[in-house]
């Protein structure tokens, strides 16, 4: 699963160089990818200490925003909401909608009005 999130990751980058995407997007979605590690690593230290923790619907939402490479890294470097099936279950569901709608907004601006 993370190689899939570093690959999705290097793939920003590569999009942004060879001009497919604006940097604004590609900003976008790496800082998505970064705030959503973080969210993963405030709810693990949460879960930890037994205090506040973050919903998981957020968790999902932000990864559905485009978050999801970050939401695997933290899966498994932080070993965070990595047992759970249902979890895991939902994160790829997001992922899916995320690259879904990624590419249906690709075809319908590039092809459109470019």
């Amino acid at each position: 699963m993370s190689l899939f999130a570093v690959l999705a990751i290097i793939g920003i980058f590569i999009l942004y160089y060879m001009t497919i995407i604006p940097l604004a997007a590609a900003v976008y979605f790496l800082a998505a990818s970064g705030i959503t590690f973080i969210a993963y690593a405030l709810d693990k230290q949460a879960a930890k200490k037994q205090s506040w923790r973050i919903q998981e619907f957020k968790l999902h939402l932000l990864a559905l925003l485009g978050g999801w490479p970050g939401a695997l890294l933290a899966q498994q470097t932080l070993r965070h909401k990595s047992a759970k099936n249902s979890f895991k279950i939902v994160l790829w569901l997001s992922i899916l909608v995320n690259l879904t709608t990624v590419y249906l907004l690709y075809e319908h601006f590039f092809n459109h009005y470019i």
